[in-house]
């Protein structure tokens, strides 16, 4: 007799735990048991909870974005410039404690890309990009007389190939710049750029003169603080 008591008995808590887990209705719709109704999201899922946390949170940063330009002097020939100390002044002026900076040259003749800035690595660059991009190939830019103008150049083409035989014979540092990128995006955080150690953001003038010329450089923050 025991024996059939426990049995009626885990028969009933059988029977039990199957009318828990069918489905019951609850208003127009029906509801098992991890279901809690009409509970909000907000308060008892998880995922709802953590997304309700995030929107609070990015209600309360403040946006920031910034453009500035800085401008390098740079000398003849190929040379190459460590720009990141007025970038992270940027950075730290506008206040960003989160989010992005893009660094981009504004001229074609330029590149702009991130290496280490050794001495005798800027030579070893230099040496390598004129190896990939000669200075005495016969480039087809360089024929300064067969260049069509504009139509709509001021002065017509009289004004055209005076302005022409002024240019450069410059297609070599086109190609280079071309090669080595003209943009960079760094990620900010705590307020700084999280650039490596040796990670120099380094400006390239591959088309330099003796005079020297002020080439500029764009700078857009983007974030909060």
């Amino acid at each position: 007799m025991a024996s059939w008591g426990r049995l009626w008995g885990l028969l009933a808590l059988a029977a039990q735990a199957g009318a828990l887990a069918r489905p019951r209705p609850v208003g127009s719709r029906a509801v098992g048991v991890r279901d809690y109704g009409a509970l909000t999201p907000s308060r008892h899922d998880g995922s709802g909870g953590r997304a309700a946390g995030a929107r609070a949170h990015v209600s309360m940063c403040e946006l920031v974005t910034h453009y500035e330009e800085v401008t390098v002097k740079t000398c003849r020939y190929i040379s190459l410039f460590d720009i990141s100390q007025d970038v992270a002044d940027i950075v730290a002026k506008c206040g960003c404690q989160e989010g992005t900076v893009t660094v981009m040259s504004k001229h074609t003749t330029c590149g702009l890309f991130m290496q280490e800035y050794e001495p005798r690595l800027v030579d070893d660059i230099r040496q390598f990009v004129l190896k990939l991009a000669p200075v005495e190939f016969p480039y087809l830019h360089n024929d300064l007389p067969f260049r069509k103008g504009p139509p709509d150049w001021p002065g017509g083409d009289e004004a055209w190939r005076d302005f022409r035989a002024s240019e450069p014979v410059n297609a070599h540092s086109h190609l280079i710049a071309m090669m080595l990128g003209t943009t960079e995006s760094i990620p900010i955080t705590k307020g700084k750029m999280v650039n490596g150690v040796y990670q120099n953001i380094m400006f390239a003038d591959l088309d330099g003169s003796w005079k020297g010329k002020d080439r500029k450089v764009a700078v857009q923050v983007t974030g909060s603080k």
